[in-house]
Parts: C-alpha cells; structure tokens; sequence
C-alpha cells in the first residue's frame, strides 16, 4: 500500500513529467482533471495521481511508438523528476497556492520559486508597476519622484514588476533600495539569468523579496513565455500600474489582463505618440488616467483607508502647485477664494466648464477657450489649459481640429 509520503512524491514527478511533456501548459492538464470533476477543493489526490498516471502510461507508448517508427522522441522527458530540481516548487493542490491562480481562463498550476514565497499570501497588499523597456525620461523622472516622495507609502505593498530592461528593473531597484518588498514574476527559469544586464537585481531579489516563475531552473526564455508571465503579474496583484505601453508592447498586455480579471488599474498618462499609444487605449478601455505622483499616492492612500495621510498630501501638493509653478495669474483679486478653490479640485471645475463653453460654441480654439473662461473670472495658464484638453481629448470628450481648435464630441 501507498503511503502519503509516497503518493505526494509520486504525483508531483507525474505531474512535472507532464508539464514538461506539455511545453508548460498547465491548460491542458487543467482540462483532463476537469474532465473528471477533479479540480475543486478538496484535491481528491490518489485520484488525481490515478488520472494523471494513467495520462502518463498512454504518452509513454505514444513516445515508444514513434521511437519504434523512427520518427524520433522530441522531447526528452525520461529522467525528469523532482529531486533533479533546484528550485523550491509549488503544487496547485498544496497549501499556499492562491485559488485566484487556478480559477481563471489562463490557469496556473505549478509555481517556481526563490525567496520569501510567504509574500504572495493574502497578508500582504501586492502592486504591479510595470512599464517600457525604453522609458523616455519624464516616465523615469515620474517614477523617481514617486517613490522619492512616497516611499513610506508604497511599504504598505508588495511591488510587483517582470525583471526586464526598462521600468521593471528600475521599479525592482527603487524597491530594493527603499526597503520595500518586491516580487519579480520571471519568463525564464529561476536560475537562468535574462536579460543578462539584470543577473546583479535577479541575485539580489531573492534575499529581501520573490523571484516567481512557471518554468524550472535553467529554461531560457521564449517569446509566447512573456505573455504568460504578464498574466501572473495581474493575477497575484491587487493594483496594476502601466507606464508608457505602446501599441504593441508587454506593458499593454499586463494591462489588458488586469481589467479582464477586475484588477484597479492605473495608466500615468505622460504624452502623446507612438510610445504612449498603448497607454491611451488602456484608459479608453477603463483604466483610470492620472498624470501627476500626488493622483497616484491619493489613489493608494484611499486603497489602504489612510484618509488623513490623502488629505494632507493632496493639500500640500495643491498648494505648492499655486505657489511654486505659478499657474495661476499672479494679480488673482482674491488670494483666499484661490485656495479655497484650489483645495476643492479646481481643475475638475475647469474641465466642466470648457465642456459647457465647447457645447455653446461648438467650436473653439485655444487662444478663445482660455478667453471664455477668463470671462467666468478662471484665468489660468497656457500651459495648463493644454494639459486639461489633452486630456478630455484622451478621455473621448472632445477632439481636435488642425491641433488648436476644439469641438464636443457627443
């Protein structure tokens, strides 16, 4: 008779053999135990294992078969076991596993691990900051200034990111560097160090975070491995920040999932261009736009009830806005109506306004905008006007003619 100890070791060998028969897919055995009304908890193992041998034998004298036919064994799975494994292993049945991993249309079923695995538990708050693999320098000035000013906030998480060039490994190393603890989800084997400018970051994760994949040891990386590993960020994370995504990039796709599995998501919306196109797509697709740190920290102070700590930054950054950038006109009439206003959210007020303005013009340009609202007593800057079309623009309220003149869209 089998004992327990037996049996576990016996199905996690099955199982890897499996996996690895399946180039990683876990879909595939999802599907067979679901078959056979095996995926809910509580795990039936010995029928599991039944099931899963059983899956095995047939792929065995599938193998022989074609040796025999001369056609050649593509994938060596023979001598793959456990023991032969260097990195710690999670199973989809044992303690630990998150059920959000399982129960979903792209399932997770075995976790490769290195580091303090305890982080992906429900204890902690998890946020994904992920971003281009060539951020233009006021995507890196945005994230600096963040975690410069917030980092006694952003400790209330678990940051989360991919370990590549880029914004990852910047968000992995501002993590470090502020003590805060930090996850990297890998499209590589634990030991297989990509890219290779990161192996200094990949060594040091593991020491104060994770180091989290679907592939074993020494796999090196595939294309359509990256895609996968986008949805495990989503996945483990309560918050997904995006920066700087084009049309085309991993960023898009994190984000992508984060609104298909419920997930907040967050697009600091720095430009325009191919670079940031991506970016726009996300918000029209419900991503909520913010384009300064101070929206970003009110927006994670509210998501960990810290009302008091929202208030003050949110007043302070108000304020130093007025006085330090000046986009307000200096000879403003009354000094205390100008905070009281400000406090109050003054650039939603703007925005309703230029809305109620474009709706009775129908069309406008800048230089009549900014006209009109000075007639309504609100005389702001250039510059900022700009910054509050371009972003009705982005949220599909308006649009523009030849870059200056502007229309409603209804």
């Amino acid at each position: 008779m089998v004992n327990d100890s037996d049996l576990d070791k016996d199905l996690k060998n099955t199982f890897l053999k499996l996996y690895y028969y399946y180039h990683f897919d876990f879909y595939k055995i999802y599907k067979v135990l679901e078959d056979n009304n095996l995926i809910n908890f509580p795990y039936d193992l010995p029928k599991i294992y039944e099931v899963l041998k059983n899956l095995e034998n047939q792929i065995d004298s599938k193998i022989l078969n074609n040796i025999n036919g001369k056609e050649g064994n593509k994938f060596n799975i023979n001598n793959l076991s456990l023991d032969g494994i260097k990195s710690k292993v999670k199973f989809f049945w044992e303690e630990g596993f998150l059920d959000l991993l399982i129960f979903n249309d792209y399932p997770v079923g075995v976790l490769f691990y290195k580091g303090d695995y305890s982080l992906l538990s429900k204890n902690y708050k998890k946020i994904a900051i992920v971003g281009s693999r060539k951020p233009e320098n006021k995507t890196i000035r945005f994230i600096d200034s963040f975690f410069e000013k917030y980092s006694d906030l952003i400790k209330n998480f678990v940051v989360v990111s991919g370990l590549a060039v880029g914004v990852d490994s910047l968000i992995h190393k501002y993590s470090l560097d502020n003590n805060i603890k930090t996850i990297a989800v890998l499209g590589n084997g634990i030991f297989y160090y990509y890219p290779s400018v990161n192996k200094e970051l990949q060594l040091k994760i593991p020491k104060k975070g994770l180091l989290l994949a679907e592939y074993p040891d020494n796999i090196s990386p595939k294309k359509y491995y990256f895609p996968y590993r986008n949805r495990i960020i989503s996945l483990i994370s309560d918050i997904v920040v995006v920066f700087q995504a084009s049309e085309k990039s991993g960023s898009i796709i994190t984000g992508r999932y984060a609104l298909e599995f419920g997930k907040e998501l967050i697009v600091p919306f720095l430009g325009f261009g191919y670079s940031f196109s991506g970016s726009k797509k996300l918000i029209n697709s419900g991503g909520k736009l913010i384009s300064s740190i101070d929206e970003l920290a009110e927006i994670l102070a509210n998501y960990l009830k810290l009302g008091n700590y929202n208030f003050y930054r949110s007043q302070e950054q108000e304020n130093n806005k007025f006085f330090q950038n000046k986009l307000f006109d200096s000879n403003y009439s009354d000094l205390s109506n100008l905070v009281e206003s400000v406090e109050s959210n003054q650039n939603e007020i703007l925005e309703n306004l230029i809305l109620e303005i474009l709706s009775e013009y129908q069309e406008l340009s800048i230089n009549e905008i900014n006209q009109k609202l000075k007639e309504n007593n609100y005389e702001i800057s250039i510059t900022n006007l700009v910054s509050i079309l371009s972003k009705l623009e982005l949220l599909g309220k308006i649009e523009s003619k030849y870059g200056s003149i502007y229309r409603v869209l209804f």
